[in-house]
């Protein structure tokens, strides 16, 4: 096989694997404000809801393994030159950061989420509850402004 269509093979991965990524966080702020909506009428309802979400977690996470393993591929298929342009350093930030925003704000959140609602009896979890929706919030937006400057630095390949 050609260098030419082993760069062909990852470069089509490694889109896949970000449409993906993108598209599962995209899929998970549209679920957690179901969520929400939910387990202010059910509570039992909004339980099951998130317990499907934390799968879209999951394959949001192989998702991200996947663009980094392809880029690397991609690198060394063309001899890594592409590691000394700006655009691309600026890049591979934004996918590390999206890695460490999932594995840090992303999962202490959703692990406090899974206590919060795990708890049958407490006297007051509203302000719990509000401080919790605003993190996952705030992560939600991180990670879609992450992707977007990552696109942004693909697309126009300044020097």
């Amino acid at each position: 096989m050609s260098s030419q269509t082993i760069f062909d093979l990852l470069l089509v991965l490694h889109l896949c694997g970000m449409a993906t990524a993108i598209g599962m966080t995209l899929a998970n702020l549209i679920a957690f404000k179901q969520f929400w909506k939910l387990y202010a009428i059910n509570k039992e309802q909004g339980v099951l809801s998130f317990r499907g979400i934390t799968k879209f977690n999951l394959f949001g996470m192989l998702s991200l393994l996947l663009v980094i393993l392809t880029g690397i591929g991609l690198l060394w298929v063309v001899h890594w030159t592409l590691a000394e342009l700006l655009w691309f350093k600026i890049k591979m930030t934004m996918v590390l950061l999206l890695l460490v925003n999932g594995f840090t704000l992303g999962r202490i959140n959703n692990v406090k989420l899974s206590k919060l609602i795990s708890e049958k009896e407490k006297p007051n979890p509203l302000p719990d509850i509000k401080n919790l929706k605003r993190n996952l919030q705030i992560f939600q937006a991180t990670q879609l402004i992450l992707f977007l400057i990552a696109i942004i630095m693909v697309a126009f390949k300044f020097a």
